[in-house]
């Protein structure tokens, strides 16, 4: 920068200005579940620039990310989430991004959410009568990690599945009938995901076995066959 002075400059102080601006900087947000490091579209955030309480809002896209551009980097803005992703619990922290010092990079903020915990109910029932069906056992698995696990339906036909990731698949399949019952040996799968941690109520119907009866009719002495007889049958 060249400085013209007057010719009357001696003995005098003289103050040159001169303005530099900040670097331009970004945030990018990285949503994902805590477990699994799965990434998270649709979690909403507030942004806030500490400087001049400016705000806006943002949502998360399919690939869980947000990317915020265009920043003055000589100060610090506040990241918080507002809507968590479906199944998943609110992170209600506010995030402190401080850009300055960072030369015009783009700063990384990795965040993880918990899934809500939901629940299975399971219902075994008599698919004609509706009443209710003990005894019969099922498998239960976890698609997501294959962990499994055994659960009997007590006396009023219930299981009652607690403490369940809410973003995941899981499959039940029969293993053993109530008594009288043919087994229903199909693989019923159950999606929690977008559930927001309620209880997910499957019903289970089951065809009783078909049975006969074989009536004989004969003689007391000779056990010689006598036709004609009528019989009144009621089911009871």
């Amino acid at each position: 920068h060249r400085v013209l002075l007057p010719s009357n400059y001696a003995g005098k102080t003289y103050t040159f200005t001169k303005n530099n601006q900040a670097q331009k900087g970004a945030i990018k947000i990285v949503k994902q579940d805590g477990y699994t490091k799965q990434r998270l579209a649709g979690a909403q955030f507030k942004f806030r620039d500490t400087t001049n309480n400016y705000t806006a809002t943002f949502t998360a896209n399919r690939n869980g990310e947000v990317l915020i551009t265009g920043l003055a980097g000589d100060r610090i803005y506040e990241i918080t989430e507002i809507k968590a992703p479906n199944g998943y619990i609110i992170d209600r922290r506010v995030h402190k991004v401080d850009l300055r010092g960072q030369g015009g990079k783009t700063y990384t903020l990795v965040l993880n959410n918990q899934a809500q915990k939901s629940a299975i109910k399971i219902i075994k029932q008599d698919g004609y009568t509706k009443q209710r069906l003990a005894g019969a056992q099922f498998k239960f698995r976890d698609t997501t990690n294959n962990y499994t696990a055994t659960f009997t339906a007590n006396r009023n036909g219930e299981v009652l599945i607690t403490g369940l990731a809410g973003d995941r698949i899981y499959e039940i399949t029969e293993i053993k009938a109530p008594n009288g019952y043919t087994i229903d040996r199909r693989v019923h799968k159950v999606d929690l995901r977008g559930q927001g941690g309620k209880t997910y109520t499957l019903v289970l119907n089951n065809t009783s076995q078909q049975g006969a009866i074989k009536i004989i009719k004969q003689d007391t002495d000779t056990k010689q066959r006598l036709a004609g007889a009528k019989f009144r049958f009621r089911d009871t």
